[in-house]
């Protein structure tokens, strides 16, 4: 279940090889809307990931170098991952945060690759 999003599913036919060998697995998308913000003592939390993998799987959580002046992203454990704004944030604006998952196993070994899009629109108003 995604909240505030949706997640799209990479179904592959058997046959089809060209599918079969890329590895994402999973496009997310969410939502998220904040007031603009004039100042900012600590980071501000936009969104939590959980990927839903048993152990031993690891998960790797990349923010897009783009981004990184204004969103960090914090691991939490090996499948929770914390997204948040770092920098104070004048709307109205909207960023669309891009994040990569990568799911290995125990000898570092990709088995899956998910996509996560965060659309953070920020209003010109700061409530």
């Amino acid at each position: 279940m995604i909240d505030d999003g949706y997640s799209c599913l990479i179904d592959c036919n058997q046959t089809n090889v060209n599918c079969s060998a890329d590895q994402t697995r999973e496009i997310l998308f969410q939502y998220r809307t904040i007031p603009s913000i004039q100042s900012l003592d600590k980071p501000l939390e936009i969104s939590r990931i959980t990927v839903s993998m048993p152990t031993p799987f690891v998960s790797d959580f990349v923010l897009h170098h783009r981004y990184r002046r204004d969103f960090a992203i914090e691991k939490v454990n090996d499948h929770v991952a914390i997204i948040s704004l770092k920098r104070p944030i004048r709307g109205p604006k909207t960023e669309i945060v891009r994040i990569t998952v990568n799911t290995k196993t125990p000898f570092k070994a990709l088995i899956a690759h998910n996509l996560i899009y965060i659309e953070v629109h920020v209003s010109e108003y700061d409530f």
